[in-house]
This record gives structure tokens, sequence and C-alpha cells, in this order.
């Protein structure tokens, strides 16, 4: 979102003598959804990117599908070209942006720019990679990874100074790919409870390009969580890249289903995961709306990102904000966020 009601992610670390004793993490984001009850749905499908400075198409995607829905003509299933697009835009600021670095900076801006032409984009991947668009899809193979990652590529230097964390593990599942109607199996309707700590099965998950990409959270990959969520980035990247990426579930892909008679639901791949929008629609009015965002499937209070804080050596105050920062980059908010430590 953008402006003063964007919100952010807070993360509470309590310390004892060296070691994080205790960790709260909040996402006090506005449900900005209230905001159209009681509009007309042509007015919501206008209005709603507006209201977001990050995934704005996927946002606006997501609100055509579920008011069509709503309607009863649920669209099939499909991939969005500008959709995919700013996905991988997304991709590009989370691999390079460094607000330390001018040349990783401008490295960012200039693969936005080229994001619209494939073969272009292709060529300056392989520039900023020293490896093909094939090869760079090879390196789901840790083997191929420790070697490309020793290559000295800008983007290779990139991973390399991931803060290291050596035996981290996945305390939570995958969220598993959920297009359209599949997504009634996480919840039959969306209520603004399910949209501030959403749920699988009972328990928190995490959602995006490591879900999307089961390889790498094989146990080849095991310990590596930052550098696994960067390395499916960098395969979302290529596949863009290649002219892959259509299969459903993907970035850029889009899907409703009709949940009951006046009530739609969409769902959009987005860079960081899986956003669904659900709309009720009575007397030609939008009566309810809801939005379930990544972040709020990432930054679950008991989610991941409490599992890999608590506990924690924290005497090396430095260490432990450079570790804090890469584990927030690697679930990536959509909103900024803060580290409050007592």
């Amino acid at each position: 979102m953008t402006g003063a009601d964007a919100g952010r992610v807070r993360i509470a670390v309590t310390l004892d003598g060296a070691r994080v004793a205790s960790v709260q993490v909040a996402s006090d984001r506005p449900a900005a959804a209230r905001v159209f009850v009681g509009q007309p749905p042509e007015r919501v499908a206008a209005v709603l990117p507006l209201l977001f400075s990050l995934c704005g198409r996927a946002q606006g995607a997501a609100a055509r599908a579920a008011l069509a829905a709503a309607r009863g003509a649920p669209p099939p299933p499909a991939m969005e070209e500008d959709v995919a697009r700013e996905a991988m835009a997304e991709h590009l600021w989370r691999l390079l942006m460094d607000e330390h670095d001018p040349e990783a900076r401008r490295a960012c801006v200039e693969g936005r720019q080229k994001l619209a032409d494939r073969p272009a984009f292709a060529a300056w991947l392989k520039e900023m990679t020293g490896r093909s668009v094939p090869e760079i899809e090879g390196l789901a193979d840790p083997r191929r990874a420790a070697e490309w990652l020793a290559g000295g590529s800008p983007l290779a230097r990139r991973a390399a100074a991931l803060t290291p964390a050596p035996g981290l593990q996945e305390p939570v599942p995958q969220l598993p790919v959920t297009v359209g109607a599949a997504s009634l199996e996480l919840a039959p309707a969306l209520d603004a409870a399910f949209a501030r700590q959403p749920e699988w099965r009972g328990r928190p998950a995490q959602t995006g390009p490591l879900a999307r990409h089961p390889a790498f959270s094989g146990a080849a990959w095991a310990g590596q969580a930052f550098l696994a969520r960067w390395m499916a980035r960098l395969l979302e990247l290529a596949g863009f890249a290649a002219g892959r990426g259509g299969a459903a579930g993907q970035p850029g892909c889009v899907a409703a289903v009709a949940v009951a008679p006046g009530r739609g639901r969409a769902t959009v791949e987005t860079a960081r995961g899986l956003l669904m929008h659900e709309a009720t629609l009575r007397e030609g009015l939008v009566r309810d709306y809801v939005i379930v965002a990544p972040t709020e499937w990432n930054f679950h209070p008991e989610g991941a990102l409490k599992a890999w804080l608590t506990g924690r050596a924290a005497a090396d105050d430095a260490a432990f904000r450079a570790f804090v920062g890469d584990a927030v980059a690697a679930l990536d908010p959509c909103v900024e966020w803060e580290l409050l430590v007592a």
C-alpha cells in the first residue's frame, strides 16, 4: 500500500543475556478493503489498484476477477503478462536492491527496463549471472549452485553476501500451489480474522517462490533457508526470460471461483506468493470485501520468522541485526518493517 496507511511489520525481540528469549511478530496493515463497502463494483475495480504501491497490477487483476466471479462469471485460470512482468520486477528489487550499493540499484533499474523485451532481458540476465537461461534453471542442483556462487558474477556476489545460516530449518510448511477453486480448501469463505492471520490446516504456512519451487526446500537445501528463497526467485526470472511460466500457479496466474451466489473469490500468484480477494455483491453494490495478502501468510505471529529468531545468539548486535535483515528479506514483506530489541 502507499502513504501513511501502508502499515508495517513489527518485530519485537526480548533478550535473555546473549540469546533471544521471546519474539513477537505483528503485521499492522489496515483493512483497506473496508472502504469499498457500499460502493459500485466498477468503482472498486478502478480505485483499488491505486491504493497499492507494490503489486498494483496484481491487486487490480484480483479485483476484476473476484467481482466477475461474484456476478456468476468467474474467468478461467489465465496468465496475465503485465502481472507476471510486475512480479519479475519485484524479484529484481529483492535480489539486487541494496541501499548502500549504487551499482546494485542501477542494475535493478536496468533489469526492470529490459523486462518488456524477453530476449534483451535474457541477455542482461546472462551478463549478470555468467550463465545462460538453461544453465540458471539447472542451479536447483546445490552442487551447481555452489560452483556458481564461487564464480564472482554480479548476482552471485549478491547471493554470496547473504548472512550464513547453517542449520537453519524450515519450521512451517509451504502452502501448496492454490488456483481458483482449490483455494476453498484453505477457507470456504474469507473474513477479516482469516485475513489477519491466515492458516492452512490449522497451522501457519508460507507462500511465495519457495512454495512454487519445492526443489529448493528438499533435503539437499537443508540449512540454506535464505539462499534457497533467493535462488527460487532467480529461477523464476530465468523462466520468464525463456517465455516459460504459463503453468497454473506461477507468477502472473489469475483465477477465480464463485463461492456462493453474489460472492466471488480470485487468486493471483504474485512475487511474494498467493494473493486472494473475495467480494460480496448485493443489489448492485459491494457489501463485503476481503483481501488476504502474502505478507500475512509469511509474517504470521507463529510463523517462520519467530522460529528462526527464538533462541538465536544476539551478543554481537551488528551480526544479529544483519541476520534479522536477511531473514525478513527472505520472507519479503510488501510493507516496511522495524525491529525492537529489549
